[in-house]
């Protein structure tokens, strides 16, 4: 089975959209995380390459949450399909909602939304970027 068949359109192509948020020094991390720090060690002009040294948490950024996080015997991140990471997805709009977001509101939001098909990736608009934009850390 083609990991991406039922991803594609009726016209045969798949359209995917990258929601990582980009790793950059200083940006604001949870208060119980270590912050990012992204440092220079080469570059192209005086080694003919660039590389970097990226220190972080494991909660900054765009993140995935393996069963382990919550679980002691539940599954660590090198043990899920990627097939897990991608998939069809509906935007549920939350952001009224505040940091709270209650059942009743993700409800709302999905019947706004015109409602959840079976597999599909719930994708939550929230405010945590408006709270973290001008903050050294987030809620």
């Amino acid at each position: 089975m083609e990991l991406l068949s039922g991803l594609r359109r009726a016209d045969g192509e798949v359209e995917l959209f990258d929601l990582t948020e980009p790793l950059y020094s200083g940006m604001p991390v949870s208060k119980r995380e270590a912050g990012v720090r992204v440092d220079i060690r080469t570059t192209h002009e005086d080694e003919g390459f660039a590389s970097s040294a990226i220190t972080l948490g494991t909660h900054a950024g765009t993140h995935v949450d393996a069963p382990y996080h919550f679980f002691a015997d539940g599954l660590t991140i090198d043990q899920l399909p990627l097939s897990l990471c991608f998939g069809p997805g509906v935007v549920l709009d939350v952001r009224a909602a505040g940091m709270r977001i209650t059942s009743d509101a993700l409800v709302r939001a999905a019947e706004h939304a015109g409602g959840l098909r079976p597999g599909a990736f719930a994708l939550l608009w929230t405010s945590l970027a408006l709270a973290c934009s001008n903050a050294p850390s987030c809620p």
